[in-house]
């Protein structure tokens, strides 16, 4: 859970170091952003568990962290677009730092291409627990999982569809397996691996300006 709240912040740490802006579109996506990662928080909460619980809250979990994600994937989207606006108006392109259209581009490709393969691995998880939470309703509705009929006409939420054994005091204990979500915090880990690997990669090998020491200093202070 840490490793996935931190690399976000990281890899807008990253994205502010080498395209910051003060334009209204940058202060909208920097609010947005911010109002996403306290999305992210609430999504970890839930009345009936007094920490993270994979079979009730992962689907929304993961799929947080993908919208969150695909925000600095647009915008350096936008960036590009914009870079090669101003390299089309002499009166600009002039004063441009002298590095080229082509490093530009390999970097937003490293940088961003690594934040959607992420993505791609958040969205496998998605998909996995949300065929979780359809069998258990399934299996619920068909009366097949140790549950009392009392407790199944209480009903539950599609996104919330059970409890931990022992918590329900209606008469439905089910045994909630930790093995059975190994699979969802392995592709989290391997999607923030990558993820930090390629943006880490690239401010360090490719050609664009990234100032270690500034970031460094709005991390700690993030922290």
């Amino acid at each position: 859970m840490f490793a996935n709240f931190w690399s976000c912040w990281a890899l807008l740490n990253i994205y502010v170091t080498m395209v910051h802006q003060e334009d209204g579109l940058h202060r909208m996506f920097y609010g947005l952003y911010t109002m996403m990662a306290f999305v992210m928080c609430i999504s970890t909460e839930h009345p009936d568990h007094s920490f993270f619980d994979y079979p009730t809250q992962a689907f929304f979990h993961a799929l947080v962290s993908i919208c969150t994600r695909l925000m600095i994937v647009v915008m350096y989207g936008i960036y590009l677009y914009q870079d090669g606006r101003m390299r089309a108006d002499p009166s600009i392109s002039a004063h441009l730092p002298k590095y080229s259209r082509k490093q530009v581009k390999r970097q937003v490709a490293v940088q961003a291409g690594s934040i959607m393969v992420a993505c791609i691995f958040f969205m496998v998880t998605c998909i996995t627990e949300y065929t979780k939470i359809e069998s258990d309703e399934t299996r619920r509705l068909a009366g097949d999982d140790g549950c009392s009929d009392t407790s199944r006409r209480l009903g539950t939420s599609q996104w919330w569809p059970r409890k931990l054994a022992g918590s329900d005091d209606s008469g439905c204990s089910e045994e909630v397996k930790p093995a059975d979500h190994y699979v969802t915090i392995a592709l989290w880990l391997i999607a923030v691996f990558i993820e930090q690997f390629g943006n880490i990669y690239s401010i360090i090998y490719d050609s664009l300006p990234f100032s270690g020491e500034y970031a460094g200093e709005r991390m700690q202070a993030w922290l």
